[in-house]
């Protein structure tokens, strides 16, 4: 919301675009490891129809 009102800020813009790129970089590497993050194109809620721990009784 700052830059909407600032978009003149050079400062902010680099630090925006610093962290985005840090957190791109660890959702991906996040995502390689354990899974996709979110539901998207790449993968679905399947892991809601497996048997819960809770389940297995």
């Amino acid at each position: 919301m700052y830059l909407d009102t600032h978009q003149g800020n050079a400062e902010a813009t680099g630090l925006y675009e610093k962290y985005q790129a840090q957190y791109e970089k660890l959702k991906a590497e996040f995502e390689e490891k354990f899974g996709a993050l979110t539901l998207g194109d790449n993968n679905s809620d399947e892991w809601l129809q497996d048997p819960w721990p809770w389940d297995n009784q």
